[in-house]
């Protein structure tokens, strides 16, 4: 985001973005990821570097739907990778360019149950 200081620090600490530029979504790199849960921080990695790839397909798809549809898109997610589970809702926007491109999509994360551990 260009200018971080519009949105107060609890708030920003939530909010990450993905340049969505690259052809192939798989090469999408996400930044300001925060590190909310106990899963791993994605900041300035390509989606196709995800550990989970059944996570980074399904967020290709929604990526791919939003650039589309030139949409917001929310979701509500109840997630469990491994032993580890988490509850979350997540607002999408596309952003475009002076070209009228989609070249970012920001997202705001909202935990409702942040990740737990089933052998903790």
């Amino acid at each position: 985001m260009r200018d971080k200081t519009a949105l107060p620090p609890e708030v920003l600490r939530n909010v990450c973005w993905a340049d969505v530029t690259p052809d192939d979504p798989f090469n999408f790199v996400t930044q300001d990821h925060a590190k909310l849960t106990a899963f791993s921080d994605a900041s300035n990695r390509r989606l196709g570097q995800h550990q989970s790839r059944m996570h980074y397909r399904a967020c290709a798809s929604e990526y791919l739907i939003s650039i589309r549809e030139r949409v917001p898109i929310y979701h509500e997610i109840d997630q469990a990778i491994g032993d580890i589970s988490r509850h979350y809702v997540r607002l999408m926007l596309p952003v475009v360019d002076k070209m009228g491109r989609v070249v970012r999509l920001v997202y705001a994360v909202r935990i409702v149950k942040g990740a737990t551990s089933s052998s903790s």
